[in-house]
C-alpha cells in the first residue's frame, strides 16, 4: 500500500507540475527566485494551521489505543465503523469550507469586515443545513445501515447516536477556524484548542476511569471535548474577532436550519417506528416524504433568489 501510494502521488504531482508549466507561462522553477521572508511567513502560517487540525486526530488515536488496551481489538473494529460513517460527512464539510480561507483573505484585503461577517454566517448556515439532515439520519437509522453493512454485531444504536449528535456542532462550524485562517488570527486559538481539548479529556477521564470501559464511554470522551472547544469556544471567539453578535450568529446560522429540518426529523422518527414493527412500506413512504419535503423547504428558504430565477428560466425553456 505504501509503495502504491508513493508511486501514485509521484505520478500525479509530476503531471500537475507539467500542466502548470504549460498553462501558466509565467511559471518558473528557480530556487534563486524564492523569497525566504515569504517562505518563513508561510511556514508559520502552516504550523498554526496544522496545530488547529491536530487535536481531533490525536484525541481519536489516543481513544483508539485506550479501547484496545481496555476492551480489546474487536471493540476497536466496532467503534471504527460508525466513525467511518460520520467521517464521510466530515470530509465533505472540510472540502466545503476550504474555500473560506482564501475568500476571507481576499475580502480582508478590501477592508470589508461586514462582508466577512455575512460570509461567515451564510456559510455556517449552509453547513448546518447539510449536517443536520445527514447526521440526523445517522442518529435515527445509523444502526440499520451498520447492520446491513457489517452485520448486527456492529449495529450499536447508542454508540451511533452519540457519535452522530456529538459531532454536529464541531462539524457544522468548521467555518469558524477557516475564517480565522483567512484573517490570520488562528494562532492563539489553535494553541488554546490544543491544550483545552486534552485538559477536558483528562478531567473526563478522571471521572470515568480507565477500567471497565464501554464504547459509549469512549464516544463521550471523544465528542464532549471537541464539542466544547470546536463547537462552542472557537465559534464564539470568531464572533468576537468579527465583532458579530453571538445571538445573531446562532439565530441565523443554527436556529433557522433547525426549524427547516423539524419536518424531516418527525417523518424520520415515524419511519423508524414503522421499520421497528416491520411495516417496511410505510417506513419507505415516510422516508420518501421526508426527503421531498426537506428538498422543497431548502429550495424555498436556502436557495438564493438569482439561482431560483435561473432554474425557472431553464425549466420554462425546457417546456416551451
Amino acid at each position: 500500500m505504501a509503495i502504491g501510494y508513493f508511486i501514485a502521488t509521484l505520478i500525479f504531482e509530476s503531471i500537475r507540475f507539467i500542466f502548470v508549466a504549460k498553462i501558466c507561462h509565467e511559471f518558473k522553477f528557480n530556487l534563486r527566485l524564492a523569497n525566504w521572508d515569504t517562505c518563513k511567513e508561510m511556514l508559520r502560517f502552516g504550523i498554526k494551521s496544522m496545530l488547529s487540525n491536530l487535536p481531533p486526530i490525536l484525541l481519536l488515536q489516543t481513544i483508539n489505543i485506550m479501547i484496545v488496551a481496555s476492551i480489546g481489538p474487536a471493540a476497536l473494529a466496532i467503534f471504527a465503523r460508525p466513525m467511518a460513517l460520520t467521517k464521510q460527512i466530515k470530509t465533505f464539510m472540510t472540502k466545503f469550507t476550504l474555500m473560506l480561507t482564501p475568500t476571507t483573505g481576499s475580502i480582508q484585503g478590501q477592508g470589508d469586515l461586514s462582508a466577512i461577517r455575512t460570509l461567515f454566517v451564510t456559510t455556517t448556515r449552509l453547513s448546518f443545513a447539510f449536517s443536520l439532515p445527514t447526521l440526523g439520519f445517522l442518529f435515527i437509522y445509523g444502526d440499520v445501515i451498520l447492520a446491513f453493512w457489517m452485520g448486527p454485531d456492529y449495529a450499536l444504536w447508542p454508540l451511533m447516536m452519540i457519535l452522530a449528535a456529538g459531532q454536529l456542532l464541531p462539524m457544522a462550524q468548521d467555518t469558524s477556524i477557516r475564517v480565522l485562517m483567512g484573517l490570520n488570527q488562528h494562532g492563539r486559538i489553535s494553541l488554546f484548542a490544543f491544550i483545552a481539548v486534552f485538559v477536558i479529556f483528562a478531567l473526563l477521564l478522571l471521572f470515568s476511569g480507565i477500567q471497565d470501559w464501554q464504547l459509549t464511554t469512549a464516544a463521550l470522551l471523544l465528542v464532549i471535548p471537541l464539542t466544547l472547544v470546536y463547537g462552542i469556544i472557537i465559534p464564539l471567539y470568531t464572533c468576537v474577532k468579527l465583532q458579530l453578535s453571538w445571538w445573531r450568529y446562532y439565530r441565523d446560522s443554527l436556529v433557522k436550519p433547525i426549524l427547516y429540518v423539524l419536518p424531516l426529523y418527525g417523518l424520520l422518527a415515524c419511519s423508524r417506528s414503522a421499520f421497528m414493527i416491520e411495516d417496511y412500506l410505510f417506513a419507505a413512504l415516510d422516508l420518501f416524504a421526508a426527503v421531498v419535503i426537506t428538498l422543497v423547504i431548502y429550495f424555498m428558504m436556502l436557495v438564493p433568489q438569482p439561482v431560483k430565477l435561473t432554474l425557472q428560466k431553464k425549466l420554462s425553456w425546457g417546456t416551451s
